[in-house]
């Protein structure tokens, strides 16, 4: 397994001590599927419970986790240690993490990675899934809310100048 080691300008403070040697480490399923879940909240909406991940949570409980150790410290570490660095030392780890992310992964990976915001994409990927639900469910279960919300959405970016 890849080990991207690289020096924190600040350093990361336990007690009386400063660590400045970072590993990063490549992620495992087992790493995604734990930062899934740690960032899985459920909420009521309609007097139905609905679970939703927080992206952003999701992309610190990933570097929590990627994180083989800061000096003598092992990790994983917790979203609140790392939130403790200083800022350039934050944006240090994460620009780190994202050169071992380009080292690991396929250029054909990365350049769809690279495409996420496109809302042609978007538009298309939604098409496909109502298409795919209409084909295994009758067109009156459709009206359910969430599914609604997404056939008018797709409507709503099919119709928008940008597509």
């Amino acid at each position: 397994m890849a080990v991207l080691t690289f020096e924190l300008q600040k350093g990361f403070q336990v007690g009386e001590n400063t660590h400045f040697e970072v590993g990063l480490r490549e992620l495992t399923p087992k790493d995604v599927f734990d930062a899934q879940m740690a960032s899985e909240h459920v909420t009521i909406l309609d007097n139905r419970p609905y679970a939703y991940i927080s992206n952003a949570q999701f992309g610190m409980e990933l570097l929590c986790r990627q994180v083989e150790f800061i000096g003598s410290v092992n990790g994983p570490f917790t979203v609140k240690e790392l939130l403790k660095l200083d800022i350039k030392d934050f944006e240090l780890l994460q620009a780190k993490s994202e050169e071992l992310d380009k080292m690991m992964i396929p250029q054909e990976v990365l350049d769809g990675i690279s495409q996420r915001g496109s809302i042609k994409q978007l538009t298309d990927s939604l098409e496909v899934m109502l298409f795919n639900l209409g084909g295994r469910f009758p067109v009156s279960e459709l009206q359910v809310k969430p599914i609604r919300h997404l056939l008018l959405l797709c409507l709503r970016l099919r119709g928008s100048s940008n597509v």
